[in-house]
């Protein structure tokens, strides 16, 4: 997600640092592999089947899908409930039958609560009347490897608007706040942007970047338009 830097300057001293989000185009890995042993659980030696899996993490939204492809047919179990569960996230989720397909594929998406580059244990679970079998296996958040290589992102962002409500601003005062925009990858905007603000009687006050600058008094009452 693209972010902000903001830096409060005061007679040439530096104040402060905080930081405003900016929705950005999702970042979205690949990562295609198989696992065939590791099983835990009761009824291994009773079905145990190879699972080719796909994992797609979009990092703008945290979401992860495996898709889960086994090598034995599943529904023969009586009862039988294919389930997920993605690193530390609590419990586990049903995993869908993927319709339109020959193979016996399944899917489920979750809200992942962990970061890039981050290993995270997935499990596998298949449960049927009397029985579970478990497969777990590691992933790398946000590793990659369609295409054989690793993404890389070295595009510089651009500031395109944002709003912020900046505290402890002392009243009748100028201010000069430094604004340039960094991505999650660490990337940062090629120019920076210099905004001049006052403050009335009051400590705080709200900057709008976009089509213009806005200085508002806690009571709504602007200060300064500098557009």
């Amino acid at each position: 997600m693209k972010t902000f830097t903001f830096m409060k300057t005061v007679c040439a001293a530096i104040a402060f640092y905080a930081a405003a989000a900016l929705p950005v185009v999702a970042q979205t890995f690949i990562y295609t592999e198989s696992v065939s042993d590791g099983y835990q659980g009761g009824g291994p030696s009773i079905f145990a089947p190879t699972v080719d899996y796909t994992i797609e993490y979009d990092a703008a939204t945290s979401e992860i899908t495996g898709t889960f492809t086994l090598s034995e047919d599943p529904s023969t179990l009586e009862g039988v409930n294919p389930q997920v569960r993605y690193g530390v996230m609590a419990g586990f989720v049903p995993l869908q039958k993927v319709e339109g397909v020959d193979t016996y594929t399944y899917a489920a998406t979750s809200t992942l609560d962990a970061n890039v580059g981050e290993e995270i244990e997935i499990r596998v679970l298949i449960a049927w009347t009397g029985y579970a079998t478990e497969i777990p296996f590691m992933y790398e958040v946000g590793s990659d490897n369609q295409g054989g290589t690793e993404p890389s992102d070295d595009e510089a962002p651009v500031l395109a608007s944002a709003s912020l409500v900046i505290d402890g601003l002392e009243a009748g005062t100028e201010y000069t706040f430094y604004v340039k925009a960094k991505d999650a990858a660490g990337n940062y905007a090629a120019l920076g942007q210099l905004v001049y603000a006052g403050t009335i009687g009051n400590d705080d006050c709200t900057i709008a970047l976009g089509r213009g600058v806005y200085v508002v008094a806690v009571d709504g009452t602007v200060s300064k338009v500098i557009m």
